[in-house]
């Protein structure tokens, strides 16, 4: 395991509302690979913040790679919404082009 999920692993036991720390080492996750693992982080930082558009999508990505397209639809469903509601065109066109390769 890479220096940096350990070093971001500790942040967040020793600071759980910590969001900021548990979104590195989600991502830290998600860029290896480790979708289990990235998901289940993105599940909390959505959990403790829902209006964070970048975690729900990334959270449908990783649903996507897991091959569970029902739960990464709804995940990219709560995105898009949220990119509606903030004004983020760039967003919403990534998250819509992830919802139609689901089907």
């Amino acid at each position: 395991m890479s220096t940096r999920i350990e070093e971001y692993k500790q942040k967040v036991a020793r600071r759980p509302q910590d969001t900021l720390a548990r979104y590195v080492l989600a991502k830290e996750y998600f860029d290896l690979g480790q979708h289990d693992r990235a998901a289940g982080e993105f599940r909390t930082l959505v959990a403790q913040k829902a209006d964070w558009m970048k975690c729900w999508i990334h959270l449908g990505q990783s649903l996507k790679a897991l091959g569970q397209p029902a739960e990464a639809r709804a995940a990219f469903g709560e995105a898009l919404r949220l990119a509606r509601i903030q004004d983020h065109t760039g967003p919403a066109a990534e998250i819509e082009r992830e919802l139609s390769s689901l089907g």
